[in-house]
């Protein structure tokens, strides 16, 4: 008997439960192929994909931080994750010297000085770094995904969700330094 696995991703999980070794078949790489003539190569690196995958439904997050005890599926994850710990660094912005966790952050950081905005809303038109584009679609789809647990409003922004969730919890971190009034959000103008 085979399984498909339920989630939505952009391959189909073939799981074959007759043998105690599971797959995944990525779509565009299904082949005809029988039982008799199995890829080893393909079938051991589908093997390993799958384990990872199936963590995802499992919860199982074996790599653990000995610091603050937050778990992750993959081993680069919490090496990243301990950089927080450490405080390291390790690249900096030949402009401004500012300095980043991983090389992709500097990447999309150095577009604050060329300008670039390489990214474009197929909607309206207007051009944006990566993360600003995927923030702005919301505006579209009208997708907001951070919904309070106590009266259902949702908001795009988790920010805004926490800034939310003052009000029913009565929080009020911020102090007026003119007067003795505490207040739920700082706004600047």
């Amino acid at each position: 008997a085979k399984m498909i696995c339920p989630c939505k991703i952009k391959c189909s999980l073939e799981l074959k439960q007759e043998t105690d070794t599971c797959m995944v078949v990525p779509v565009d790489e299904q082949t005809d192929h029988t039982e008799s003539e199995p890829n080893k190569k393909q079938d051991i690196f589908q093997e390993a994909e799958l384990t990872r995958h199936m963590m995802i439904h499992t919860g199982e997050k074996p790599f653990s931080c000995v610091n603050c005890g937050k778990s992750f599926r993959q081993k680069p994850r919490l090496t990243k994750h301990m950089m927080i710990h450490t405080g390291e660094k390790p690249f900096s912005c030949v402009n401004c010297g500012k300095r980043f966790r991983s090389y992709v952050n500097l990447t999309e950081h150095m577009m604050i000085h060329t300008g670039e905005k390489p990214f474009s809303c197929v909607n309206c038109g207007k051009c944006f770094r990566h993360k600003d584009l995927t923030r702005h679609m919301m505006i579209h789809t009208g997708e907001k995904p951070f919904s309070c647990v106590n009266c259902g409003i949702s908001f795009r922004r988790k920010p805004h969700l926490t800034q939310h969730m003052m009000i029913h919890t009565g929080e009020k971190p911020f102090s007026c330094v003119n007067f003795s009034v505490e207040i739920s959000s700082v706004q600047v103008k």
